[in-house]
């Protein structure tokens, strides 16, 4: 089997040394470059199935080398990280085109974690999909049935969960149950506007809305779904996600 191919982009070298090391010693094939402008040109040399790079590099700085990546090669997905603080760093980075991001420090597990789920979204093709169901007969149906029809999905079983997937990956669609513990589907909904508005949210139910939940659902989400979920119907509403992208 192969090893995938890492291009990790860091002006720090020590960060750049170690994150190299224990990629290479987890089995990556990793290369390691201190700027964008070097960045650019190895990507145009070899090729890569993913790549991480720090926000704050000196000349192009990380958000336009996600754009210059994505242009050159949409189908990569990138990783962009960052130990400063900044004002909408992290709706910036989505919007430039990052797959992912993650504040230094982080454990490298987290970031290995988050590599196979991209990785796995490159070979699969298909749109993510975050699942929120507290229910978990409901949650596992779900996820296995869209993994079946080419998604990538994850699952969780409430919104804080959901929320801090969302701090470290993009998700394409969020499908959320209405009625949950701690945070309901409605309240999950306009959060995850806020931090990820391009994120398309379904909200489903097994109870009939009355009419201000009806409302509130069609102000906070893309679409609406009835429980017990039919599959043509909820890869109808996936896929007219995917003719406006």
């Amino acid at each position: 089997m192969n090893k995938m191919t890492v291009l990790v982009v860091d002006d720090d070298p020590m960060l750049l040394s170690l994150l190299t090391d224990t990629l290479d010693s987890l089995g990556y094939d990793t290369i390691s470059e201190p700027d964008a402008e070097s960045a650019l040109e190895c990507l145009n040399q070899n090729n890569f199935d993913i790549v991480v790079a720090d926000i704050n590099l000196p000349g192009i700085d990380g958000l336009e080398l996600v754009r210059r990546v994505k242009s050159q090669c949409p189908e990569i997905p990138v990783i962009l990280i960052t130990g400063v603080s900044m004002k909408d760093i992290k709706s910036r980075a989505f919007e430039a085109g990052a797959d992912g991001f993650l504040d230094k420090p982080f454990r490298i597990t987290v970031i290995e974690r988050l590599m196979r789920q991209l990785l796995l979204k490159r070979t699969l093709g298909g749109s993510s999909v975050l699942v929120i169901d507290d229910d978990e007969m409901s949650r596992t149906a779900l996820q296995e049935q869209l993994l079946q029809i080419g998604y990538d999905v994850s699952a969780v079983s409430g919104g804080k969960e959901a929320l801090a997937m969302l701090q470290e990956r993009h998700f394409d669609i969020l499908m959320t149950d209405l009625m949950m513990p701690e945070m309901d589907g409605i309240e999950l909904s306009h959060r995850v506007k806020e931090v990820a508005p391009s994120t398309h949210v379904v909200i489903f139910t097994g109870s009939v809305p009355n009419e201000e939940e009806k409302s509130d659902i069609h102000t906070a989400a893309d679409a609406f779904l009835p429980k017990p979920l039919q599959l043509e119907q909820v890869s109808l509403t996936l896929s007219s996600f995917e003719e406006v992208k």
